[in-house]
């Protein structure tokens, strides 16, 4: 929840106390999360994706969504 929330894929808010470890109530899921998973969902876009990332040519969550933009708006169906 907090990586999820740091990289504004979700609105949740840390409900932490003192007796337990990290906790999140989670509120909803944001403009960019909607969008990161629409764009996820379609498995070609996916794949390509996730073989940039084997290759090492992406490194952070933010290149990550980055670089599934970049395979939509090219049509980019294999590497």
């Amino acid at each position: 929840c907090w990586l999820l929330r740091d990289a504004r894929l979700i609105d949740a808010e840390e409900i932490t106390t003192l007796d337990s470890g990290p906790n999140f109530l989670i509120q909803s899921l944001t403009w960019d999360g909607h969008e990161f998973l629409d764009n996820a969902r379609d498995q070609q876009t996916w794949i390509t994706t996730k073989k940039l990332v084997e290759k090492g040519k992406v490194f952070s969550f933010e290149a990550i969504k980055i670089a599934m933009s970049a395979v939509i708006k090219s049509g980019i169906e294999s590497i």
